[in-house]
């Protein structure tokens, strides 16, 4: 199965990595993806954006640092690392306080990047 065969999966991270386990499950089903060769992308948006933040401090919530499974992803081999420009300013956090290197895209670009995709999974 030739690149061009294979879907083209965006996975849509819109939660806090604290307080459920979406954030974490929806990484760990990307890397899976990605492992097995498929052609993934990622996306931040809305509290999801938390997820990239540096210097988390989630020990008084008896909970591992998220953001140290996150930069994993500069290990795999994806399609693209995206986050919301809007939800960025939302909440008060600029691309240089991020733990990875992501392409911040306008609202409206993100819409065109999710319908290009052959499956878009949103968590």
């Amino acid at each position: 199965m030739g690149v061009a065969d294979k879907k083209r999966i965006l996975y849509v991270q819109r939660r806090a990595p604290y307080g459920s386990l979406y954030a974490q499950e929806a990484l760990e089903m990307l890397l899976m993806g990605a492992a097995f060769g498929q052609r993934v992308s990622i996306a931040f948006l809305d509290d999801g954006v938390f997820q990239l933040k540096a210097d988390q401090q989630p020990g008084a919530l008896g909970m591992k640092n998220y953001g140290r499974m996150v930069r994993a992803l500069e290990l795999h081999d994806l399609e693209g690392i995206y986050v919301e420009r809007e939800s960025l300013a939302e909440r008060n956090i600029e691309s240089g306080q991020l733990v990875l290197p992501a392409e911040v895209l306008p609202r409206a670009e993100l819409s065109q990047l999710m319908a290009a995709q052959d499956m878009v999974l949103s968590f």
